[in-house]
């Protein structure tokens, strides 16, 4: 167990996923920001490559954000972006099905998720969803 409370894993497992995600090169960086009245409401990082962007993280003003659906509204300015610059992809970023936070992502189409093995699973609908990930790890049942 780690040393801090907040974190169920030893911070030394979690290396290799930082040194991936977060440190490596994938192309440009693009901050994505919503100000109210003078006031940054939230704000994202998206990654670019030449044929796709990524959502890499979105962070938003807790008592101010999360009625607005910030979350829904950034991805959707993501869209319009990547459309204007003619990407193929646009990556949703990771997707936790025990996250309710992450739900809203599930309902955007054509919607894929990457099983562990490398493989792309298209997904319809939420129906269903939790007997086709049942055998990979990470994905409780019925959380979604």
């Amino acid at each position: 167990r780690s040393r801090w409370g907040w974190l169920s894993v030893d911070p030394e497992v979690l290396k290799p996923h930082f040194t991936e995600h977060l440190i490596a090169d994938w192309g440009g960086a693009w901050e994505f920001s919503f100000w109210l009245e003078g006031r940054l409401l939230g704000f994202g990082i998206v990654d670019e490559t030449t044929s796709a962007a990524n959502s890499r993280y979105f962070v938003y003003e807790p008592d101010l954000g999360k009625q607005r659906g910030l979350g829904i509204y950034s991805l959707m300015r993501e869209i319009e972006w990547c459309q204007k610059r003619k990407k193929d992809h646009h990556y949703l970023g990771m997707y936790v099905a025990a996250s309710p936070s992450m739900s809203y992502k599930v309902d955007f189409r054509p919607f894929e998720l990457r099983l562990s093995g490398g493989d792309w699973l298209p997904v319809a609908s939420r129906k269903g969803l939790s007997g086709q990930l049942a055998n990979e790890p990470g994905c409780p049942k019925n959380e979604f």
